[in-house]
């Protein structure tokens, strides 16, 4: 119980401190693209984490919220395409978003619908889809990442390859964070765990139980 309540006030804290930066990003009136891309992408943290404060907030408000339940969840679908685009925007300064890259969100439309409509419906793999999402789409970031590089190590100085270093290294603790909640998710799918990880309505949440 205590542990479960020092998880919710983290990820309170962590929710206003994504809508702060979120914020701060979006009132900067020399705002670019890659600025644009961050903010959402801390938006759709934020309201994936709300998500797993659903329960807690209906007790402090004393309202029902149940329409919100499975949906936060979603949002998680953007965090690939996201991460993707404004690897790209800092690797290319004349990124420019265009209509026929919707594709990338459908995912996230998909999901969304579905578990506004009910979330029994594919609840079950939906930790599964993810992460298979996020593999590709940290792939792609890699490979450009690399290509980049090598460009740079044969027209440009060593300074822009360096100055790529703090992406490289933010890319690949997504990639950790992201292997270490794959295999948590996995352990819990074939009750191998020893952490009482368990389903919540169908899908895994080894790492957003509710209390």
């Amino acid at each position: 119980m205590i542990n479960t309540t020092i998880t919710h006030i983290i990820a309170t804290v962590t929710v206003i401190l994504l809508f702060l930066f979120m914020l701060y990003l979006l009132s900067n009136k020399k705002r670019s693209l890659r600025h644009t891309l961050l903010a959402i992408f801390f938006l759709a943290n934020g309201l994936y984490l709300i998500d797993y404060l659903l329960n807690p907030i209906q007790r402090v408000l004393g309202i029902s919220l149940a329409w919100f339940d499975e949906v936060g969840f979603s949002f998680a679908f953007l965090f690939g395409p996201l991460i993707l685009f404004f690897i790209r925007s800092i690797l290319t300064q004349k990124l420019e978003l265009k209509l026929n890259m919707i594709w990338h969100i459908i995912p996230f439309i998909f999901f969304f619908i579905v578990y506004i409509i009910s979330d029994n419906i594919f609840c079950e793999y939906g930790y599964i889809i993810l992460f298979i999402q996020l593999f590709i789409y940290y792939a792609l970031a890699l490979n450009d990442l690399i290509l980049y590089r090598s460009k740079a190590k044969l027209f440009l100085s060593n300074l822009a390859d360096v100055n790529l270093n703090w992406v490289v290294y933010v890319l690949i603790a997504f990639i950790m964070t992201s292997l270490i909640d794959f295999t948590s998710a996995i352990l819990a799918f074939f009750h191998l765990d020893n952490n009482n990880f368990a389903f919540d309505r169908y899908k895994i949440r080894s790492f957003r139980a509710r209390a």
